[in-house]
């Protein structure tokens, strides 16, 4: 079964996350002692700042798009590099056979330009299987073993990037769903926590009531 998607438990940044975790957790040490009756143990609050580290530790989601981006543009460009490879490849094939010829028909190239990487990879082992079977044809025409072997090597480039392009988007967005999720545990706590400073007070003392305020929330809910 395909896990549900991670949504985001609060309202604000994940930067104001952080420093309310830790401006509340200041608020939390002054008082605990006042929150005992309410759950609240020196050990909770460790737990608190623990995560709170954590959740800091994790990579950001700009980190993942940007090594993402970066496999994309390493994937491009060998698959510009193998498409021009390619043309060139049949651009002396052109030279004997014409485009509407089955010889020039044999090697598949017919839209290749724009196909999927996994159909072009698999069109370009084509094109040089073809090549080299009938080397000794089109050499006449400039055709080489060293042209096929570019042409090969450049197509395992293209299967290499575009194996790490994907890796790289998997990889991101399960970072971002791993950040997502300590996110939420994280507020999670700290809102159980708030709403204990916040009994504690409601009627003692107006202004540490207040200090458990979570502002990214409803005002009917604070």
């Amino acid at each position: 079964m395909k896990k549900k998607a991670e949504i985001a438990h609060y309202n604000m940044s994940q930067a104001d996350l952080v420093t309310t975790a830790s401006e509340k957790l200041s608020h939390l040490r002054r008082d605990v002692a006042d929150l005992a009756r309410y759950g609240v143990t020196p050990a909770r609050l460790d737990e608190l700042q623990r995560l709170t580290a954590a959740f800091v530790a994790l990579p950001t989601e700009t980190e993942g798009v940007q090594q993402a981006a970066t496999a994309t543009l390493a994937k491009e460009a060998a698959r510009t590099a193998a498409l021009g490879t390619m043309q060139r490849i049949m651009g002396m094939v052109s030279l004997l056979h014409n485009d509407r010829t089955p010889q020039y028909k044999a090697f598949g190239t017919s839209g290749l330009n724009s196909a999927s990487d996994g159909d072009l990879y698999l069109g370009l082992v084509r094109v040089g299987r073809v090549g080299r079977a009938n080397l000794a044809t089109y050499a006449v025409k400039g055709l080489t073993a060293a042209d096929l072997s570019l042409l090969e090597d450049q197509n395992a480039a293209l299967l290499k990037t575009a194996g790490e392009q994907h890796d790289a988007e998997s990889g991101a967005a399960g970072a971002t769903q791993q950040r997502l999720s300590a996110g939420n545990t994280l507020y999670d706590e700290l809102v159980q926590l708030c709403e204990a400073g916040k009994a504690a007070f409601v009627q003692t003392d107006v202004s540490r009531h207040q200090d458990y305020v979570l502002y990214d929330a409803p005002a009917a809910a604070n």
